[in-house]
């Protein structure tokens, strides 16, 4: 139902799945993609010590709304070989996440926002990405929680200046 509510008939473009699931799964999701809208296979990882271990090292720095008519589908670049930059990095991140090291982590998100960069650039918005960015460049990485806005997810091991930290929930809605 989120995912309906976020994309009514008619909109410009489709938001993720990865927003609803993220918001409704417990726990930490690997969701796999073959080129829909949704997720082919979900393949969960639940166990408190994971959720612990990310929610010590995952950071969220607010950012500014984005501008009025940010298009992060301006322009696009969609091939394969930057496709496969986008799934190499999302597949060392879950590897990251599963062997809870945040360096490695950290390094898949600042790869996940390069393909970002070359798949779909106004996603990642310049200049104020190289500004939004700085102050969290002795991190482990960072990446954008959306289409070039929302949050900035950063991964340290230390509090980060201007962040705050989530609360995983590991419990289904309909145990809760």
């Amino acid at each position: 139902m989120l995912f309906g509510v976020e994309n009514p008939p008619g909109v410009k473009y489709i938001s993720g799945a990865q927003d609803a699931l993220g918001l409704m799964l417990p726990g930490i999701n690997r969701l796999d993609f073959k080129g829909g809208f949704w997720p082919t296979a979900i393949v969960p990882l639940c166990s408190n010590d994971s959720t612990a271990w990310l929610q010590k090292v995952l950071w969220l720095v607010p950012l500014p709304n984005r501008p009025e008519g940010f298009d992060p589908l301006k322009v696009k670049d969609l091939s394969p070989e930057h496709a496969s930059l986008l799934a190499d990095a999302s597949r060392a991140a879950w590897d990251a996440i599963c062997a809870k090291d945040a360096p490695k982590l950290g390094l898949a998100l600042k790869d996940t926002m390069a393909a970002w960069s070359l798949l779909l650039p106004c996603t990642v918005p310049q200049p104020q990405s190289k500004k939004w960015c700085a102050p969290y460049e002795t991190s482990h990485g960072y990446l954008f929680s959306g289409a070039g806005g929302g949050f900035l997810m950063v991964i340290s091991d230390s509090p980060v200046e201007k962040a705050f930290q989530v609360t995983i929930n590991t419990i289904p809605w309909a145990e809760q």
